[in-house]
């Protein structure tokens, strides 16, 4: 096989012109944010901890004012939120009549001291009502829980449909707003 002088430098040059377009292609593109290149978006991140099966207890002078269980509780320690998921809430009031939230989701914000709770809200009393809404709040500084949703009481003999409430822990004071009520016949009040 003889190849010629003038063959030989076509090669040669048909070679550098080719690595020449292969190291030139990736400089010709617009270049990379530099400041880009040397930091980490977190954002896309679930949460800073996750944990599974946790119990939460607050408490005020050495008695319990509440308990919180949930399945997994992701903590986002930056902004102090911690979402929740299938919750059982226990409040102790001060008559002793204890209650029991559960829900299929929710929220703390523990700055605001303000606990959100979400779908299939289903609130028991020891007493024996019932209250069922979609979403339900807490307030641990002002001892309130409220829904600006529609909810429904029941209890014996008597079945009440509003649309949002307020319920004030401390003394046990109930407001329904744009109050229905029912008294069921086959019950006795």
């Amino acid at each position: 096989m003889n190849v010629s002088l003038g063959q030989r430098h076509i090669i040669w040059l048909l070679a550098l012109f080719l690595s020449a377009l292969l190291l030139w292609r990736p400089w010709s593109a617009t270049k990379p944010d530099i400041k880009k290149l040397w930091s980490i978006d977190l954002s896309s991140l679930e949460a800073d901890i996750t944990l599974e099966g946790v119990r939460y207890t607050r408490s005020e002078n050495g008695k319990p004012l509440w308990v919180m269980d949930a399945k997994l509780a992701k903590i986002y320690e930056d902004k102090n939120i911690v979402k929740l998921e299938k919750i059982v809430l226990y409040l102790f009031q001060n008559n002793g009549e204890n209650l029991r939230i559960d829900a299929d989701k929710g929220r703390y914000d523990i700055k605001q001291k303000l606990i959100t709770l979400a779908g299939n809200v289903v609130l028991k009393s020891e007493g024996g009502y019932t209250l069922k809404t979609e979403v339900l709040n807490f307030n641990q500084a002002d001892k309130l829980l409220w829904s600006e949703k529609p909810v429904v009481i029941n209890s014996t003999g008597l079945e009440i449909k509003g649309h949002g409430f307020r319920y004030y822990v401390s003394d046990g004071r109930f407001l329904v707003f744009n109050q229905q009520t029912t008294i069921k016949e086959n019950d006795l009040i």
